[in-house]
């Protein structure tokens, strides 16, 4: 039954809108965002070259919100273009779009999908004024007379409008503009509605964290250093396997870290978990923890603390106060590399700059230095290019610039980061991965990293000795190990929006909301046994599918997160989670023993 006249407002979580092989130029300043707590999308187009880019970004802080989803690329909503072109003459650019709803609900009905600008276009380069052309209407949304789209459908999950032609007049003067986009339209009540409901989800180690749809935070797997955030009483557990609530509700987006998490609530970062060199970013490193620490000294926090370093946010941005809009929480504390220890986060803000904090003995922070080992504070990643996308991973983080082009720090001695290493083994600053590739997304596992192309291609590179790149052709070797430092193409004839990276296995999400995973075979949620797996090139004692498998469930998704040896993702209808692997901590089943194929997790009683 559809909510009658009650506007919700959806985030944009992807556009793309990519008119032509020329890539957009790097965004300007954008109109001051709206106080409404909602996610949006900005967006840049430069006329001349019929070009049109936009990423997503995190929902900013303030009253009057009514419903906020967020989640991974190509989770709600998707806006595509096609048939970009400009007249010179007029003075008109113009594209015809569609909305395509990937909720589990139906979207439009007793009012139209309204597709809504922030403020009229803003010039970024070049000279004059630019307006929305053919707007179907004004009306309030964040501000007033805001120009709107409107598309009178019923969107059943996974349908596509019909394309409707916006128009933006541009002088020719104009070099670039940018502009924002909300969405708002009526929602049918969710299904099904009893338990819990998941907007995102993230893994990493042993822990596993998700935001409800109503913006609670849960977390599950290990608890001795405090990193399920739920407080004190759950350092004697050492581990639950069941999500335990959050403290400090409702969250924007957590990411999962080793043994700890770090979370947005309106453009603030917070942490919660080990302190190791300074991880939880307070601006000094504690000491002393209710958990066991493993030999590891280092204190904790099991409650949420703010990020602020040893001096304020605005005195690092050298203005405004730094809003996030994206967050990575990586490391290394659970002994899978030996001593290389660390605890490291990674975040970008509104304007484009990336900050990390936490250890960088590995030259994990990216700031041009390898030392000090332990740092507190946030510290800016070097260079002056825009980001739009950072992840994190075990000893490496990577990011991806304004132009989708994919930079790499950190340990580099299996070929992860994409380019020889410029310290020794390490390198301390971004560094541009190899073969001038362009990515929408990407993500840092282990010792491998993989993207995903406009065109739906998964690239990969690093180690390949458990088939983590998805490719059974010959590649180069690491120190006597298969690796490749150059990105190979996955074999698959499929198209994927997400990629996840784990320890040794690769899942990523394909556009029909299947599941395909590559590496490992026991992690690939196909059973214990998987065809065509063989022998692994770095462990002949057990097996690897160096090609894509797709995982054994008949639930479509949205979004999947990998763990270190184990794997969880969200329903596309259900919502529900549903979690595979060997390692029986982050499952969720509370069974203590492995779970060959997505196998809904166990929820806390109501």
């Amino acid at each position: 039954m559809m909510r009658g006249n009650r506007p919700w407002q959806l985030g944009l979580v992807l556009l793309s809108l990519s008119a032509c092989s020329e890539r957009a130029a790097p965004l300007g300043p954008e109109p001051e965002a709206p106080s409404a707590r909602v996610p949006a999308v900005r967006c840049t187009a430069d006329p001349r070259r019929a070009a049109l880019a936009c990423v997503p970004t995190s929902p900013t802080s303030g009253s009057g919100a009514r419903f906020s989803v967020i989640g991974g690329q190509n989770v709600n909503v998707k806006l595509t273009s096609t048939n970009v072109s400009y007249n010179g003459t007029t003075g008109v650019l113009s594209a015809d779009l569609t909305v395509q709803n990937l909720l589990g609900r139906a979207m439009g009905g007793d009012a139209p999908i309204r597709v809504f600008f922030h403020v009229q276009p803003v010039v970024t380069s070049g000279s004059g004024e630019v307006t929305v052309h053919n707007p179907d209407g004004h009306d309030v949304f964040t501000a007033s007379a805001q120009p709107y789209f409107a598309y009178s459908e019923t969107l059943q999950p996974g349908e596509t409008s019909a394309p409707k032609r916006w128009e933006w007049a541009a002088p020719e003067t104009v070099g670039q503009f940018v502009f924002t986009l909300f969405v708002d339209t009526p929602l049918a009540d969710a299904s099904p509605s009893a338990g819990l409901a998941f907007r995102s989800i993230a893994a990493h180690g042993q822990n596993v964290c998700g935001v409800a749809l109503g913006g609670q935070g849960w977390c599950w797997g290990h608890t001795a250093y405090g990193q399920i955030g739920a407080g004190d009483s759950l350092f004697a557990r050492g581990v639950t396997y069941r999500p335990i609530r959050v403290n400090d509700s409702p969250w924007d987006v957590i990411s999962v870290g080793d043994y700890g998490a770090c979370g947005l609530k309106g453009g603030a970062a917070w942490c919660w978990g080990s302190d190791l060199d300074g991880g939880l970013g307070t601006g000094s490193v504690s000491s002393g923890c209710g958990g066991t620490n493993d030999g590891i000294n280092a204190g904790c926090s099991p409650v949420p603390v703010k990020v602020t370093g040893e001096f304020s946010l605005s005195q690092l941005h050298g203005g405004p106060e730094v809003s996030f809009t994206q967050i990575a929480a990586g490391g290394n504390i659970s002994r899978d590399f030996g001593s290389d220890f660390s605890r490291f986060t990674c975040g970008v803000d509104a304007a484009g700059k990336a900050y990390c904090w936490g250890s960088n003995g590995m030259g994990t922070l990216g700031n041009g230095r390898q030392y000090p080992l332990a740092n507190p504070a946030p510290q800016r990643v070097a260079g002056a290019r825009i980001y739009r996308f950072v992840t994190a991973g075990y000893r490496h983080a990577c990011a991806l610039d304004d132009q989708g082009q994919a930079f790499c720090w950190g340990k580099g001695i299996s070929g992860e980061l994409g380019h020889p290493p410029t310290h020794g083994d390490i390198s301390v600053a971004p560094t541009a991965v190899q073969g001038g590739h362009s990515f929408t997304q990407i993500a840092a596992g282990a010792a491998h990293t993989c993207g995903v192309k406009s065109t739906g291609e998964v690239w990969c590179w690093g180690s390949n000795g458990h088939g983590a790149l998805g490719t059974d052709d010959p590649v180069g070797e690491c120190g006597g190990y298969l690796c490749s430092i150059d990105p190979v193409r996955v074999e698959s004839g499929l198209q994927f929006t997400q990629v996840t990276a784990g320890q040794l296995h690769t899942c990523a999400l394909a556009t029909d909301g299947t599941i395909w995973c590559w590496g490992r075979e026991s992690r690939l949620g196909r059973g214990p046994d998987v065809s065509g797996a063989t022998a692994c090139a770095s462990n002949s004692m057990v097996k690897c599918a160096y090609t894509p498998v797709q995982a054994q469930s008949s639930e479509r998704f949205v979004q999947v997160a990998a763990a270190r040896a184990s794997t969880c993702a969200i329903g596309r209808t259900s919502r529900k989670v549903f979690c595979w692997g060997t390692d029986a901590v982050p499952l969720a089943q509370g069974l203590g023993q492995p779970v060959y194929v997505p196998t809904r997790i166990v929820e806390p009683a109501s």
